[in-house]
């Protein structure tokens, strides 16, 4: 018997209901968004709604999130940042300060508290530099860079919320900022995180447009966005045929304009937040001067409704191989079936199952549910979008199992794999990925 803990699959919740449900009683017979993610999500009971732009994340889904934050964390330590948590209410006098409680305008979640106004921070610029403004009269010039972040659930009052997680109300995002002594160190800054971002991407497997951009609410004389070219998109990029450099600048003549999602957004803010909360460091002079500051968001939900809308086929959903909820499903025959018995054994009795899980750790997944057919468990494979899938059926008997491969924007592909190859086969399918 396999010593490794063994995930099964009619033990999960939702999927031991069947993962049909909430497109029966949400969806029904008409498509509930023109976002494939979104249809998806509901589809399979990733994503529950509770009220318009409010969703519950269930563990499918919360599983990708963690990897996409770990991914996150993993890099922004590669350049010293450092996490932190900042509180969620946010107090109106911050705001009044930096003159953003009326300039956000209607988007701001305002609340009251014991008679005192709060707000449920869609953004930290006020919060961070109230922290380090406390910190002055020590921060000295050779501790920085400073570089502080957080990944916490933000808020806004979305009038038209839609296509799921693409816009919603509530949502998890990625913010950092920075303090730097002068605008030459800042702009050093500026440039690693913009690496880091684009690093972050690649691994994601994602194509995304970068281009310089305006500062809006958040402020800043040198921006940047980071878009995905999708048909659900609301953002409207223009990208010259020749140089590939994309612009918000549509009328340009020799370019294409696309659709896109805006997936993450840099600033470079200069003193601005740092002059008004006197977030300042000591000079080689001791003198009290104010930080350079930049700030950085990531749409971390976001970036995975984006990935699946990329990637998904129509009756399927498609991952980057990080962020697969799971990297890998196993599927035994039907209950009562002539090849049950041994199927069970192969992993049931750790050959199969230990092969695995010595390459992908806990990333896979036994679909046990044994009054399925093994054809209604593979739909639902298709579904739920495992990169792979090992079926062990009718050829499990000479030695070989079903591998299907779910590549993004690509219907499955299947070959049959020698049981004794499947942990060399599956090591070289996620290649960097482990």
């Amino acid at each position: 018997m396999t010593t490794t803990k063994i995930k099964r699959m009619s033990r999960m919740f939702p999927a031991s209901f069947g993962g049909t449900h909430v497109q029966e009683n949400v969806i029904g017979k008409h498509r509930a968004s023109i976002s494939r993610a979104q249809n998806l999500m509901l589809q399979s009971g990733l994503l529950i709604p509770s009220t318009p732009g409010i969703y519950h994340y269930m563990p499918f889904l919360q599983r990708s999130i963690t990897k996409l934050i770990n991914i996150i964390d993993r890099k922004l330590d590669e350049i010293d940042c450092d996490k932190v948590q900042l509180a969620t209410l946010s107090p109106k006098k911050l705001w009044m300060q930096s003159n953003r409680w009326d300039g956000f305008g209607d988007e701001l979640v305002r609340a009251k508290v014991l008679k005192k106004e709060f707000c449920l921070a869609p953004t930290h610029e006020e919060a961070i530099s109230d922290v380090v403004s406390k910190f002055g009269r020590n921060l000295s010039h050779v501790q920085l860079p400073v570089k502080l972040y957080q990944i916490t659930n933000k808020y806004r009052a979305e009038l038209e919320p839609k296509h799921g997680l693409l816009r919603c109300r509530e949502f998890i995002m990625k913010d950092l900022y920075t303090f730097d002594a002068d605008r030459e160190h800042a702009v050093a800054t500026y440039a690693r995180v913009m690496q880091a971002y684009d690093e972050i991407f690649r691994h994601l497997e994602l194509d995304i447009v970068k281009m310089k951009a305006d500062g809006g609410l958040i402020g800043g004389d040198m921006t940047h966005e980071y878009h995905l070219i999708a048909d659900v998109g609301e953002d409207r990029v223009a990208i010259d045929r020749a140089t590939k450099a994309a612009s918000g600048d549509l009328e340009q003549a020799g370019c294409d304009v696309h659709n896109t999602i805006e997936l993450g957004h840099t600033f470079y803010l200069g003193t601005g937040y740092a002059a008004k909360f006197k977030a300042t460091y000591l000079d080689a002079a001791k003198r009290n001067l104010p930080c350079e500051m930049g700030c950085y968001g990531l749409g971390v939900t976001r970036i995975i409704a984006a990935a699946v809308e990329d990637m998904s086929v129509e009756n399927g959903m498609r991952w980057p191989k990080a962020l697969a909820p799971y990297k890998v499903c196993v599927i035994t025959p039907r209950e009562g079936s002539g090849e049950f018995g041994g199927a069970c054994e192969l992993v049931e009795g750790g050959k199969l199952w230990e092969d695995l899980c010595r390459v992908v750790g806990d990333d896979v997944v036994w679909d046990d549910r044994h009054k399925k057919t093994i054809g209604w468990r593979m739909r639902h494979a298709n579904l739920l979008g495992y990169p792979l899938v090992f079926v062990v059926g009718k050829d499990s008997g000479v030695g070989f199992v079903e591998v299907i491969k779910q590549v993004p924007k690509q219907e499955a592909e299947s070959e049959l794999v020698d049981i004794n190859r499947i942990a060399e086969f599956t090591r070289s399918y996620f290649a960097s990925y482990l």
